[in-house]
C-alpha cells in the first residue's frame, strides 16, 4: 500500500504545511487533500520589501568604504526589484531616498536597470514574463494609477515590443511617488518599483513602517547606531543592513503585521511544525489530601483549610 493510500498519511501531513500566499487567500481556511478544512501555519503574506537610503551616504567626504557602498546601492536594487520579475515575496518594492543621495541614487538605478535583458527562460535574459495575464493587468494598473497621481515612469512603463508572447512588462522604476498611490498600499508582485523621496533618516523610518505589512526591510547606511536604531524600529519580521535579501536556513523566515503568522526555518520554524504533548508520570502513586471527597475540618464550619 503506497502511503498515499493510507489515511493515516494526510492526517500527519496537515500539521506539516506551511504556504507563502496573498493576505486575502492567508485569512481564509485552507482545505486539506482529504477535504477537512483546518487552520495551516501561514508564513509570509506577500509584500515587497523597502529599501532605506540615508542621509550618511550622501555625504562625498566620508572616506573610501562608505563611496564604496553608495556605488553598490543601485546595484542591489537592480536585482531587490528586478530578480525573477519581481515576484518574490521579498522584492523590494518601496525605495526611500533621501534629498542628498536621492538624484544621484535614481540616475545609476536607471542606467543599471536599463541593462536588463528581457526574454524566455531559455533566452540571455534577466526579466522574464508574469505568471499570468491577471499578474500583468494589475501591475498596469498600479502603474496607470500612480502616473494619474504625480509619478514619474523613470524607465519601463509598458509591454516591450518585441514580445507578444506572454506576459511580459518592461522594468520599470516610478518616481515622485506619494503615500495616496495604489503601488505603495498594495503588493505589485511583478518588475516595478516606487521611490519616495524624504528629507531625512526619521522621515524614511515612518515612511517605512506606514503599512500594514512587515515582511522585510533593508537600511544602507555607514553608521552603526543608524543601523541598530533601524533595526529596532523598522517594523518588519526581517531586517537587511547593507545586504538584502540573504537568506539562511538556520534563521527564521516571516513577517509582522498582516505579512504572516508563524516562522519558517531555523529553531521557530522547527517548533511551528511540532506537536507538543505534556506526560505526567507518579512513580509512587498514593492518595491525595486534595482529592475528593474533601475531609470535613476543611470546610469553614469547621475552621476550614489549615495549611492553605
Amino acid at each position: 500500500m503506497s502511503r498515499t493510500d493510507n489515511p493515516g498519511f494526510f492526517k500527519d501531513l496537515r500539521a506539516c504545511i506551511a504556504f507563502i500566499t496573498i493576505l486575502p487567500t492567508g485569512k481564509n481556511p485552507v482545505y486539506s487533500p482529504v477535504g477537512m478544512i483546518r487552520f495551516f501555519p501561514v508564513v509570509g503574506l506577500i509584500i515587497g520589501t523597502l529599501l532605506v537610503i540615508t542621509d550618511v551616504l550622501a555625504s562625498m567626504v566620508w572616506p573610501a568604504p562608505a563611496a564604496a557602498l553608495v556605488d553598490l546601492i543601485f546595484l542591489v536594487a537592480v536585482t531587490g526589484a528586478f530578480h525573477m520579475s519581481g515576484q518574490v515575496c521579498t522584492s523590494t518594492e518601496r525605495i526611500y531616498a533621501v534629498d542628498a543621495v536621492h538624484d544621484a541614487f535614481v540616475e545609476a538605478f536607471v542606467a543599471e536597470t536599463r541593462r536588463l535583458r528581457i526574454g524566455n527562460g531559455l533566452d540571455k535574459s534577466e526579466i522574464g514574463p508574469l505568471v499570468s495575464e491577471a499578474a500583468r493587468d494589475k501591475v498596469e494598473r498600479l502603474v496607470a494609477d500612480a502616473t494619474a497621481k504625480g509619478a514619474t515612469i523613470a524607465c519601463g512603463g509598458k509591454r516591450p515590443e518585441d514580445r507578444n508572447t506572454g506576459w511580459f512588462y518592461e522594468p520599470t522604476i516610478l518616481t515622485g511617488c506619494t503615500p495616496e498611490m495604489d503601488v505603495l498600499n498594495e503588493e505589485a508582485f511583478g518588475p516595478v518599483v516606487a521611490i519616495m523621496r524624504v528629507p531625512d533618516f526619521e522621515t524614511a523610518l515612518n515612511g517605512a513602517n506606514a503599512t500594514r505589512f512587515g515582511l522585510g526591510a533593508s537600511i544602507f547606511t555607514t553608521d552603526l547606531a543608524e543601523a541598530h536604531e533601524a533595526s529596532e524600529r523598522l517594523e518588519s519580521g526581517m531586517v537587511w543592513i547593507n545586504n538584502p535579501l540573504i537568506d539562511n536556513d538556520a534563521l527564521p523566515f516571516g513577517g509582522w503585521k498582516a505579512s504572516g503568522l508563524g516562522r519558517e526555518l531555523g529553531r521557530m520554524g522547527l517548533d511551528t511544525f511540532r506537536r507538543s504533548k505534556m506526560v505526567i508520570l507518579d512513580h509512587k502513586p498514593v492518595r491525595h489530601d486534595w482529592w475528593y471527597p474533601y475531609p470535613d475540618d476543611w470546610f469553614l464550619e469547621s475552621g476550614g483549610r489549615k495549611h492553605a
